[in-house]
């Protein structure tokens, strides 16, 4: 039985024909004004629909926000009773009453024909009516009258004949259908809106929605949170609560994207848009949130990517010098950040083009999104085309439970760094063509294609035209990829760049591995400017790290010296061959001689061990005379 249905039965019915109701709906025997202390209980319960008819479906409909569907006796019903009784009537009754509601159309005329008999018909509005009409009839001169309940009590006190009549059986449960479909119906609509209030209620984002009058229709917690509103202000104007900025974005027919709007509470960022039905504006709706929120969120978003490796580390600033060569090659760069075209990065190894593709991601507007980076000839070709477009459970053998999604699809919405394009297989050099041409992956395993949106930046330190033309690389790859070249110049013609990376280079290593040492000499640059640098930068870093890993703290700066000259000379291949150490003595006395040297050895030699064992005395020995060179040069002093 439906508990949310109730029929309002404003007569009694057969009982049978209640009995078969009962099993389907709630019935509740009550007439016009007698079914008034039942609307407080039925306002309380969770009733959907009434079923019922007449004075009493509009008196719920004017007291009740509930579905009421009509039982209404029908002009068949009318037709129905008045024949089955006919008998009933006198010969001499040349006209009988019928009393019903007044918004109940029935062609009289034709049921007059069809009978055969005059029929006299009255409406009411109210129980007043029903007594009045009787009366009415009774002053006409009628002796038979049909009608309903309250026209069955009324007139039988004047002493008439009533006969009542009732919708039939097929009426009332073709209304009880409807009233399930409704019931079924708004259920349905009770859950969306359950589910909607929830997704509201969740949501940390203020939403604000106005009807076409510029009226508040909805409006969500974070929203009153966010704007600092203390009071419940749906179904107020929005000019009057809400900030101005936002009323402006609500008001404009057309969209807006991450717009900021001030607040008495601090600044948003607003997201709004008109709603239209058909081509009628029908109100708008925004989205927003406090800028520290977004912050908050972004950092995390990015803390997420940089824990995956999935952000670039590096921007334009780390570029480090002031040569022509490389500031001609960041120009270019930086030029080339505004564009989401392809970029073909060339240069020697170590020269640092994966340092110019983060850069260039960091400058662009995709700098939000992931910056993924690939060694093409790091991976054999099975596991790189995995690797670059997914894979569907199932695939291969050890392929993961429920597949792996690929670097492109990783890289969605950012940038795709391919490092040694050009030793990328021929197969997987046509399966990437397609994916730049039509800018869709396809798993391997998999029947569908997935849309992406990925900027890719490709770099190679061989001459990728050399390649095509042995037939090595493809041709139409090779156009594709090399739609912005940038060529990144090698350290050997930017040697002017080693003084400031030899400045840049030993803080960055020094702090990691948390100790100081000696800066190099001038002696150290002007040899490493006329080195060639095979390996550039990279082989420069490096040869700056093998330098702060093996000085000792506290080193002599020329001790450094040599050995940062040593480490030179072993990057070239050669063997170096440090100077042997002078001492140079003013004649004077003997004495005076033996104690400029003492002094010199001691500054150059700082282990008082090694110092006597080199001068064939005991370390006391030593000692006696050193002190007695700094008695001596006190007194000078004094």
């Amino acid at each position: 039985m439906f508990e949310n249905i109730v029929f309002i039965n404003p007569d009694p019915l057969l009982p049978k024909l209640h009995r078969e109701i009962s099993q389907h709906v709630r019935v509740i025997d009550a007439i016009m004004d007698e079914a008034i202390p039942y609307l407080e209980e039925l306002a309380k319960s969770n009733v959907d629909v009434v079923i019922t008819r007449g004075y009493t479906a509009d008196l719920i409909r004017s007291r009740m926000k509930i579905q009421v569907v009509n039982a209404e006796i029908s002009t068949f019903d009318v037709l129905q009773t008045i024949f089955r009784n006919r008998r009933r009537i006198a010969p001499d009754e040349k006209e009988i009453g019928f009393v019903s509601y007044y918004n109940q159309p029935y062609d009289i005329k034709v049921m007059e024909q069809i009978l055969g008999i005059k029929i006299r018909h009255f409406t009411y509005r109210e129980q007043s009516d029903v007594i009045k009409n009787v009366h009415e009839a009774k002053q006409l001169g009628l002796r038979t009258m049909f009608g309903g309940l309250i026209t069955l009590r009324t007139a039988q006190q004047m002493g008439m004949q009533v006969i009542l009549i009732r919708p039939n059986r097929e009426t009332i449960f073709q209304a009880i259908q409807k009233a399930k479909e409704i019931a079924q119906i708004r259920q349905h609509d009770y859950e969306i809106n359950e589910r909607l209030k929830a997704l509201l209620n969740l949501t940390s984002e203020g939403i604000v929605a106005l009807g076409s009058t510029g009226k508040i229709r909805l409006i969500n917690p974070s929203a009153e949170r966010i704007l600092g509103l203390k009071t419940n202000v749906n179904g107020k104007s929005a000019a009057e609560v809400l900030p101005e900025g936002l009323v402006a974005l609500l008001n404009s027919k057309t969209a807006a994207c991450e717009q900021l709007v001030n607040t008495n509470q601090g600044q948003i960022v607003v997201n709004s848009t008109p709603i239209h039905f058909g081509n009628k504006y029908i109100g708008s709706l925004a989205t927003f949130n406090d800028v520290t929120h977004v912050q908050v969120l972004e950092q995390k978003i990015r803390a997420e990517l940089f824990s995956k490796g999935l952000v670039a580390k590096y921007n334009f600033d780390d570029i480090v010098g002031r040569s022509e060569p490389l500031l001609r090659a960041v120009s270019a760069a930086r030029h080339y950040a505004q564009s989401d075209a392809t970029v073909l990065i060339t240069g020697e190894s170590g020269t640092g083009k994966e340092l110019f593709a983060q850069s260039i991601h960091q400058s662009s507007r995709r700098h939000r999104g992931p910056f993924v980076a690939i060694n093409c000839a790091a991976l054999p070709e099975h596991l790189l085309e995995s690797e670059l477009f997914g894979y569907e459970e199932g695939a291969f053998t050890g392929a993961r439970k429920g597949g792996k999604p690929g670097l492109f699809e990783l890289a969605h919405k950012g940038t795709l760094f391919l490092d040694e394009i050009s030793e990328m297989p021929p197969h997987l050099q046509s399966h990437l063509l397609r994916v730049l041409q039509h800018k869709e992956v396809m798993r391997v395993g998999g029947s569908r294609v997935i849309p992406v949106n990925v900027r890719i930046i490709a770099a190679t330190n061989k001459d990728i035209k050399e390649l095509v033309e042995q037939g090595t690389f493809r041709n139409d790859l090779f156009y594709r990829l090399d739609v912005l070249r940038l060529i990144v110049p090698p350290l050997r013609e930017r040697q002017s760049d080693i003084p400031y990376l030899v400045q840049y280079f030993p803080n960055q290593i020094s702090s990691r591995y948390n100790k100081r040492v000696p800066p190099l000499t001038e002696t150290v640059l002007q040899s490493m400017q006329s080195y060639h640098w095979p390996g550039n930068v990279r082989e420069l870093e490096n040869f700056v790290e093998k330098y702060v890993v093996l000085c000792n703290a506290g080193e002599s700066s020329e001790m450094a010296e040599q050995m940062a000259l040593g480490l030179l000379a072993q990057g070239k291949g050669e063997t170096y061959k440090p100077p042997k150490p002078t001492i140079t003595v003013p004649v004077g006395s003997l004495e005076e001689m033996e104690s400029n040297i003492l002094i010199q050895l001691d500054q150059m030699i700082q282990d008082k061990q090694k110092l006597a064992s080199r001068l064939g005395i005991s370390r006391s020995t030593l000692w006696r005379k050193l002190q007695s060179n700094n008695q001596v040069r006190s007194e000078k002093d004094a």
